[in-house]
């Protein structure tokens, strides 16, 4: 599926002459009725460090430049279940989230396949004062996941399979809380006693020199997991293969422009702000950590297997060919 950019357009060129032509032959869901606008593209985009490709996309206008009459509408969508709903019924063309995002639509029945990977965005499980190990969660005591079915959700019961053997044992304890506002409880000693905390969260967290560091996202995957990735429908590529394959080719170079000034890239993120960091820390905290845009993703497969065996998802394994566009880089 992995195209130059030049390929990408020549082959919409070939497809499509000209503007008219070109909205002439998508699929209807792609048009607005308003023909000035021409051809529209809809994604959604979380305002937060693991989609600093897409918002350089967004910002810098990258995928306009590359496609010559496109609009791309750029969607806020906070709940990850509003995100398949939105692919499913033609609100967006392209969806953004954590893996587990994509394996709830996947388990709900849409035919939804990967993408690329937007970034590895490492998290740890950090624990209240006293906390060393998960065995010492007393009675009533909560962990903070910022929703019941994110990454950090699986993170949680990877670190439970781990210690306990038992991935389910500590899903009673999850509640739903915000990063920024799990910092502040943690580092308070109110409401939560443990937070799947991602860079650079975990970083201002753990300088406290009594919080704990209970497990690591990498430890757990043995390997460095994909935190944020982009899917979409097999029908969008059927009917637009090259726009869908210009999408991909113009991430990667968002995602080479955001390494290699992660300082810029961190701009339009919340995480400053929420912190009360510079620009500049953030983006030193971040770098430090390993947290790496790239397209290529790792621990997908991890998580479906893990889930398969808690009942989370009931389909039979399938494979990576099976989950992912052809050519598309991952396990």
């Amino acid at each position: 599926m992995v195209v130059t950019r030049r390929g990408a357009l020549t082959r919409l060129a070939g497809a499509c002459a000209g503007l008219l032509g070109l909205v002439a032959c998508q699929p209807a869901r792609l048009i607005r009725r308003d023909t000035t606008r021409g051809l529209v593209l809809r994604v959604n985009v979380f305002g937060s460090a693991a989609y600093a490709g897409l918002l350089r996309m967004r910002d810098r206008n990258m995928l306009e430049k590359a496609v010559p009459g496109l609009s791309v509408e750029w969607k806020p969508i906070p709940e990850l279940d509003a995100i398949n709903d939105a692919l499913t019924n033609g609100g967006l063309d392209v969806a953004a989230g954590p893996p587990t995002a994509f394996l709830m639509a996947r388990e709900a029945g849409v035919p939804a396949r990967l993408l690329a990977g937007l970034s590895n965005q490492p998290s740890s499980l950090v624990g209240r004062v006293g906390l060393h190990a998960l065995s010492g969660l007393r009675p009533g005591e909560r962990i903070a996941v910022p929703d019941e079915t994110g990454y950090e959700a699986a993170v949680l019961e990877l670190a439970a399979l781990r210690e306990f053997g038992d991935a389910l044992a500590l899903q009673s304890r999850m509640v739903r809380i915000s990063h920024a506002d799990a910092l502040v409880a943690l580092r308070v000693g109110r409401e939560v006693s443990a937070h799947v905390a991602p860079t650079p969260y975990r970083e201002v967290e753990l300088e406290n020199p009594e919080l704990s560091r209970l497990a690591d996202d990498r430890d757990l995957f043995d390997t460095s997991a994909t935190a944020a990735l982009v899917y979409a429908l097999p029908s969008l590529r059927e009917r637009n293969g090259p726009l869908l394959s210009t999408f991909v080719d113009v991430l990667g170079q968002a995602t080479e422009q955001v390494v290699a000034d992660p300082v810029e890239a961190v701009r339009p993120i919340g995480e400053p702000d929420e912190l009360k960091l510079s620009r500049e820390r953030v983006a030193a905290i971040l770098t430090a950590a390993g947290w790496r845009p790239t397209t290529r993703m790792s621990g997908v497969t991890r998580i479906a297997e893990l889930w398969r065996q808690t009942g989370r998802l009931r389909q039979t394994p399938v494979s990576w060919r099976e989950l992912a566009f052809d050519g598309v880089d991952g396990d």
